[in-house]
C-alpha cells in the first residue's frame, strides 16, 4: 500500500469527489500528490447517471492485488470482485501481446467520500469511476399487440434486406434467403433483461444463464432481451435460426440497470466461453462441429463512456466471444458511449426500410456497420406466441449477431475458424458499400450495410423463407 502523509491524505479525503483533487491543495501538497503517480483517478458519470456511493475500481494489468478488506472501509461498505476467475486468469496469462486482458477490480458499493479516498491512495488501481445507470437501446415504442397473438408467418423485412445486396422492392420481394443450418452448434448470449425462455420462436434453443442484479427474477420482465433473442435465432424472426439463445440478465424490468452489473455480466459470459472450450477440448463437441465451441454475444444497450466496460468487452472478444453492440440512440457521436466505443466489438448503427440512417441513430468512426434497426417484428413477453414490433440500434444490433452466428456455423466455409477479428473483417469485406442515406458529412461514419452473403445463387443448401 501507498504510504502518503496524513496531510496529503486529508486533503485527499476531503476533496474525494474531485477528478483533479490537487486543483485546491497548497504547492507542497500539490507536488507530493504528483510525486504518487499511484493515486487512482476518478472518472465521472454523465450529468443524471451517477449512482451514489457506487464505483468500479480496476486494477493495473500487473499488480499482485487480489483482494480488498473492507476493515478500514465504512461498516456500510460492500466490495464486490471482478475479473479473479480462474478461467479468466488463465486465459490471460497464456494471452498473446495483442490481446486485451479482461480487467480486473472491485465493484465498489455504500462507499463514502473517504472510504473512496482511501481506496484511491493505495497501490496497484489504474483508475477508479463512478458507476452509472445503462439502459435498452430503444428509443421508439413500438405496438404491443394483444396477449397471445399467432406470430406471423412471413419474415420481418429487415432479414430480407439483409440478404439482398440491392435494396428489395419489399411490396414483391420479401424473402429471406440463409442456409438451412446457419446457427448450428452457436451459443449467442444475449447480455439484456431476460429472455421468454419458453416462447414458441425459439423451439427449446433458448436456456436461461444467469441473472446478475441482486435479487432480480430468472424472467424477463421488459421484453427487449426476448426480442433481441428473436431476431438473433428465432424460426420465423431469427437470422440464425438454429442458434442457441442464453440469457444474461443484467437490465431489470424497466429496462435500465448500472453499469456494474453490466461488466459482471461480461465476464460471466467470457468465464462460461472459456469453461466450454476446455470442456470441448479433449474432442468433438457436443454438436458434432468443430471442437472449440463458438459463442457469439450481443449488448442492445448502453450509458455514458466507461473505460472498464469497454475493456470488459475487448477482454470478452479477446479470448474468443464475438461481440455485437448496438450504437446508441441520441443521434450523437457514438465514441461518447458505452460500449458502443469498444474497439474489438462490432457497433452497429439502424438503418430503415429504405436504407436511410434512422435518425435517432448514434453515428461516428466508432460505428462499424449498419443493419436494420427500425419498425422490427420479434418475438415478445406475455405469452409463448406474442409479438411486437419496436425500433432501436437495440434492433440493429442482434441482425449483425445473427449473421455473425450464421457465419461461424458454417463448417464448410471454413468461417467457423475465424477468430473475431477475422470474422469482423469477413463482414466488411462483404458489406453492401455507401448505400446508407442520412449520414452525417465529415464525422468518420463507415458507410457499410449488413450482408450475410447467402444468395440462392451462390449456395447449395440454402432456403427461402
Amino acid at each position: 500500500m501507498l504510504i502518503l502523509s496524513a496531510a496529503l491524505l486529508a486533503a485527499l479525503v476531503a476533496n474525494a469527489q474531485l477528478l483533479l483533487p490537487d486543483l485546491s491543495l497548497s504547492q507542497a501538497l500539490r507536488s507530493e500528490y504528483e510525486a504518487n503517480a499511484q493515486i487512482a483517478p476518478l472518472y465521472t458519470a454523465p450529468p443524471g447517471k451517477r449512482i451514489l456511493g457506487s464505483y468500479i475500481a480496476v486494477l493495473d494489468d500487473d499488480s499482485e492485488v487480489s483482494t480488498l478488506s473492507t476493515a478500514s472501509l465504512s461498516a456500510k461498505a460492500i466490495v464486490e470482485p471482478f475479473g479473479f476467475s480462474d478461467a479468466l486468469l488463465r486465459a490471460a496469462a497464456t494471452a498473446p501481446p495483442s490481446a486485451t486482458k479482461f480487467p480486473r477490480g472491485f465493484i465498489l458499493k455504500n462507499i463514502s467520500r473517504r472510504d473512496l479516498a482511501k481506496v484511491r491512495a493505495m497501490a496497484g488501481f489504474k483508475w477508479i469511476e463512478e458507476d452509472q445507470l445503462v439502459s435498452t437501446a430503444v428509443p421508439v415504442p413500438g405496438f404491443i399487440p394483444e396477449e397471445g397473438e399467432v406470430v406471423q408467418n412471413s419474415p420481418p423485412w429487415g432479414l430480407a434486406r439483409v440478404s439482398h445486396e440491392l435494396k428489395p422492392d419489399f411490396a414483391r420481394v420479401d424473402d429471406y434467403v440463409y442456409f438451412k443450418n446457419d446457427g448450428l452448434g452457436v451459443d449467442v448470449y444475449v447480455v439484456d433483461t431476460g429472455i421468454n425462455i419458453n416462447h414458441v420462436e425459439f423451439e427449446g434453443r433458448a436456456v436461461w444463464g444467469q441473472t446478475i442484479p441482486e435479487g432480480d427474477k430468472d424472467e424477463d420482465g421488459n421484453g427487449h432481451g426476448t426480442h433481441v433473442a428473436g431476431t438473433i435465432s428465432g424460426k420465423t424472426f431469427g437470422v440464425a435460426k438454429k442458434a442457441n439463445a442464453i440469457a444474461v440478465k443484467v437490465l431489470r424490468s424497466n429496462g435500465s440497470g448500472s453499469m456494474s452489473d453490466v461488466l459482471k455480466g461480461i465476464e460471466w459470459v467470457a468465464r462460461d466461453h472459456i469453461e466450454k472450450n476446455q470442456k470441448a477440448a479433449g474432442g468433438v463437441s457436443t454438436y458434432k462441429r468443430t471442437g472449440n465451441k463458438k459463442s457469439v454475444a450481443n449488448m442492445s444497450l448502453g450509458g455514458g463512456k466507461s473505460d472498464a466496460l469497454d475493456r470488459g468487452v475487448d477482454g470478452a472478444v479477446s479470448v474468443g466471444v464475438h461481440f455485437a453492440v448496438a450504437a446508441g440512440n441520441d443521434n450523437q457521436d457514438a465514441c461518447k458511449y458505452s460500449p458502443a466505443a469498444s474497439r474489438k466489438a462490432i457497433t452497429v448503427l439502424a438503418t430503415t426500410i429504405d436504407d436511410d440512417r434512422a435518425t435517432f441513430s448514434n453515428w461516428g468512426k466508432c460505428v462499424d456497420i449498419g443493419a436494420p434497426g427500425h419498425l422490427i417484428l420479434s418475438t415478445w413477453i406475455g405469452s409463448p406466441t406474442a409479438n411486437n414490433t419496436i425500433s432501436g440500434t437495440s434492433m440493429a444490433s442482434p441482425h449483425v449477431a445473427g449473421v455473425v452466428a450464421a457465419y461461424v456455423s458454417r463448417v464448410d466455409s471454413g468461417w467457423d475458424t475465424a477468430t473475431p477479428e477475422q470474422l469482423k473483417q469477413r463482414l466488411f469485406d462483404v458489406s453492401v458499400k455507401n448505400v446508407i442515406k442520412g449520414m452525417p458529412k465529415r464525422q468518420g461514419t463507415k458507410n457499410r450495410l449488413l450482408y450475410n452473403s447467402a444468395p440462392a445463387h451462390e449456395h447449395e443448401s440454402g432456403e427461402s423463407l
